[in-house]
């Protein structure tokens, strides 16, 4: 008696995807694929209000990496960018990868975190 197994090599998203879907979640989780060089960037659940000012896009950054553990850190740059502010917050002491770039949408909508490699 010779039966052939076949297996199926599914994703990391497929998977996501399917265990969301069996848990009665009506959408499946946000993922992105990490590629080799760059940086996995999240995007938080809370939407930012609508910004006009450096000052405001710097307070959100700066909540943002508290919300996420950071202590000691400061402001090194703000730009809009288009349509969004483009913080970059580095931790202190600086060191080589110990940085994170937060967008924070002019219009409100969710705040993308990038942390440093």
């Amino acid at each position: 008696m010779n039966r052939k197994v076949s297996f199926t090599c599914w994703s990391a998203l497929e998977l996501a995807s399917l265990m969301a879907l069996g848990a009665g979640c009506d959408k499946p989780p946000l993922l992105q694929k990490q590629t080799a060089g760059t940086a996995a960037a999240t995007i938080t659940n809370q939407p930012a209000p609508s910004i006009t000012t450096k000052e405001q896009a710097i307070v959100i950054a700066k909540q943002e990496v508290v919300r996420r553990g950071w202590t000691n850190f400061r402001e090194k740059s703000c730009a809009l960018d288009g349509d969004h502010w483009r913080v970059l917050i580095v931790r202190l002491p600086e060191v080589f990868g110990g940085h994170a770039s937060i967008y924070i949408p002019t219009n409100g909508g969710p705040i993308r975190y990038v942390k440093g490699m």
